[in-house]
């Protein structure tokens, strides 16, 4: 029987992460790896809620170590999916600092990559915030440092 003071929430694809006011907030990077390792179907949602419940008890443990200790990922999953995140940063930053897109497509094009598990470069591209040539200027431009 329902109860008319609390109204049902639907079911969502994404994980929700419930924070008591008294706790510290998440980072963004957290839930950022996590929705990436959804989007690319290594783990799904109440398995990256069962990792972020651990994490509030133990703040010092990353999301990683916690789903690898869980058994949630392999290692190999853990290093390629950090790769490509770290690779991600690096090329939106290089972009912004060469200014070939705006912050706010950076955020378009990240929530689109966690949608859909794909690199951040064909997003981009896809959605019109830079040309292919351009993704080769900044990843040159990375290079020259």
């Amino acid at each position: 029987m329902n109860n008319p003071s609390s109204p049902s929430v639907p079911a969502t694809e994404h994980a929700v992460v419930p924070v008591s006011p008294l706790r510290r907030r998440l980072p963004i990077e957290t839930l950022h790896f996590g929705a990436l390792l959804i989007a690319r179907r290594i783990i799904d949602a109440r398995q990256l809620d069962e990792a972020l419940s651990l994490q509030a008890t133990s703040p010092y443990l990353r999301i990683g170590e916690i789903l690898l200790g869980l058994g949630f990922i392999s290692f190999p999953q853990l290093k390629g999916t950090l790769e490509d995140q770290y690779q991600d940063v690096k090329l939106c930053d290089t972009l912004m600092k060469l200014g070939l897109v705006s912050i706010e497509q950076i955020g378009t094009a990240l929530e689109t990559q966690e949608r859909t598990g794909d690199r951040l470069a064909p997003v981009l591209i896809d959605l019109g915030a830079c040309t292919e040539a351009q993704i080769y200027r900044a990843l040159s431009a990375q290079e020259g440092k």
